[in-house]
């Protein structure tokens, strides 16, 4: 398919360029071909700057055997930004994550400051985000700049403080441009002051420059973008033609038109009107349900009412955070869904589900491949290290339900351990798998450090009972667990992703159901907090982001609220006060009537 003649009147634009890009307008078209145009001009050389490097590579795949590619740059701001820095890094690298802590608990410390250390890297973070840092609070500089010489004399940087130094020594005239001609940004709402500061260096030196993003889907605030307020910046200072994509050709116009009653209520916004140009048909649905078993069943017969259409329909299940997530991914199991959790981690990773797991695992094969679960499942209930040592020695050479000497009987926690594993382990061979299990998660609630281990605790309990209708055993569902088996790959026609909103940006499905459309929730506590002392930045940042998940859906939007409905359902029209109070009534009754 060519280019509409919005597409091709962006990509012939002049030297200045503003692409206002809505969802699914094919910006990554109009790269393509923009880069390409330029290109004929004799002696150019073009720039393509990402945020992200699977982006890069796309876009690499993307103009391989279209353009010459000796004669197109394509990176992420911070790999163009290392590249210029790197005859001054001497050796230094980006820390590891536990680097970087260890760090910020030594600067506390020589600042004898009253920071926490999640306040202090919260600290350094937004001070490493600004061009020049030293203008924060005494403070704050003094434990920034500790962390700074901290960091120097280890051999490490940050990203934030290439990128920072890259511009500071373009400022200065001790670092030069990237060598192009042009350069093209792509989500350009996502640039942070640092960065707009190193697309300011190569235009003030006569490099042209085309950003193309859409500011109602900026959801990056926590890393500083500046969204609305950068793109009107570059329009500013480069007096940049304006180019709008307002054609959506992904989402189905029932869904365009439900979005757009949605942004429409943030005031710091582009005014845009989007078009679907994709064929009329879309369904948009909203449900509330008491218990998340009601929502499973809801999601059920949605995801076969979908499948019933006709193979190769893809379906997204999308969550505010990857805690929400949690109980997706294991009424998936008990459903027994293909699935494939994009970003974050699995259920099954969190400490409490995954300790679960392997005490169900030693409570149903009882072989000395899992002693080391009952070890961790002891040092979880902070049994000294020597007696967890002893105990594992044990159970090798006697087994598992063998009595326990003087040493270990004469401690509470290994003797009620090992008492309860034998009571476990009665239970499941006496045919009793979902007692037992939920004995299992008892125990580890027990012993539980937060209130996140003890919920994942009994999610992983609930999807390793299964669905009732199934055949599989519990080995099975524990080997099928262990092995991996239920999440499928992206050529599995069948598979089913879940997401959280954030991890859902630049991806599509032909189906989306949003999950937690509550109220706190999205808008969650932070935002409503903010609201209430009279700024609505983080609304409206909450309602951009509920925005990109609803434009995530082709044809099937679907939303489920367990608690109260989320303001942009009723937003959206979904859901009214009416509604709600209908609801509290029913619910009265019920408990009268109970």
């Amino acid at each position: 398919m060519g280019l509409s003649v919005k597409q091709d009147r962006a990509r012939t634009g002049g030297d200045y360029v503003r692409v206002i890009a809505g969802p699914g307008s094919g910006k990554t078209t109009l790269l393509v071909a923009r880069t390409k145009f330029l290109l004929e001009r004799p002696g150019s050389v073009v720039g393509l700057v990402t945020f992200a490097n699977p982006a890069a590579q796309e876009m690499r795949e993307r103009m391989s055997g279209r353009v010459d590619m000796n004669r197109v740059k394509v990176s992420t701001f911070d790999a163009f930004a290392r590249q210029q820095f790197y005859p001054f890094l001497n050796g230094r690298r980006p820390p590891k994550y536990f680097e970087r802590q260890i760090l910020i608990r030594r600067a506390i410390a020589e600042c004898a400051s009253g920071f926490d250390e999640e306040t202090a890297g919260e600290v350094i973070e937004e001070l490493n985000c600004r061009l020049h840092p030293e203008e924060g609070s005494p403070e704050c500089v003094e434990l920034f700049q500790v962390y700074q010489e901290l960091m120097e004399a280890d051999g490490l940087i940050d990203f934030a403080e290439v990128a920072r130094q890259a511009v500071l020594k373009m400022m200065s005239g001790e670092i030069e441009p990237i060598p192009v001609t042009h350069l093209l940004v792509d989500e350009f709402q996502d640039t942070a002051p640092v960065q707009l500061a190193w697309l300011a260096e190569h235009w003030k030196r006569g490099i042209k420059v085309t950003v193309v993003g859409d500011d109602d889907q900026s959801i990056y605030g926590f890393r500083h973008a500046m969204g609305n307020e950068g793109m009107n910046e570059f329009a500013s200072k480069t007096s940049a033609e304006d180019f709008f994509l307002d054609e959506c050709y992904r989402c189905a116009p029932e869904i365009v038109e439900i979005s757009g009653k949605v942004i429409g209520n943030n005031l710091a916004r582009i005014p845009k009107k989007i078009k679907s140009m994709a064929s009329p048909g879309g369904v948009v649905t909203h449900g509330r349900f008491d218990e998340m078993e009601d929502q499973f069943k809801a999601l059920d017969s949605w995801i076969k009412e979908i499948r019933a259409e006709g193979p190769g329909q893809t379906i997204g299940i999308l969550a505010r955070t990857n805690r929400g997530l949690d109980d997706i991914e294991a009424m998936l199991r008990v459903g027994e869904y293909k699935y494939r959790r994009i970003g974050g981690k699995s259920i099954w990773e969190t400490q409490g589900a995954g300790l679960l797991l392997g005490l169900a695992e030693l409570a149903t094969f009882r072989t000395e491949l899992e002693v080391p679960n009952a070890a961790n499942a002891l040092s979880w209930a902070q049994v000294p290290q020597n007696l967890v040592e002893q105990y594992r020695r044990h159970i090798s050479d006697h087994g598992l339900f063998s009595g326990l000497p003087g040493s270990l009987q004469d401690d509470g926690r290994v003797k009620g351990f090992h008492e309860q594993l034998a009571m476990w382990a009665g239970m499941i061979v006496g045919g009793q798998e979902a007692p037992a299990l939920s004995c299992i998660a008892a125990w580890v609630t027990d012993h539980a450090r937060t209130a996140v281990d003890s919920k994942t605790a009994w999610v992983a309990a609930k999807a390793l009972k299964g669905n009732p209708s199934s055949k599989a055993t519990l080995a099975q569902r524990i080997r099928s667990v262990a092995m991996g088996n239920g999440k499928a790959d992206e050529s599995d026609p069948d598979v089913i992703d879940i997401a959280t909103m954030h991890g859902a940006k630049g991806m599509e499905w032909h189906g989306v159901w949003l999950t937690g459309a509550d109220e706190p929730g999205i808008p969650g506590k932070q935002a409503l907090e903010t609201e209430a002392n009279g700024s609505i930045h983080e609304i409206e940042e909450e309602r951009r982001l509920f925005y990109v998940a609803m434009t995530r859906a082709k044809r099937w939007l679907a939303m489920a609220s367990n608690k109260r409905p989320s303001r942009f359902v009723v937003e959206a029209g979904l859901w009214s006060e009416s509604e709600e109070q209908n609801a509290k009534a029913k619910q009265q009754a019920a408990v009268e009537e109970g």
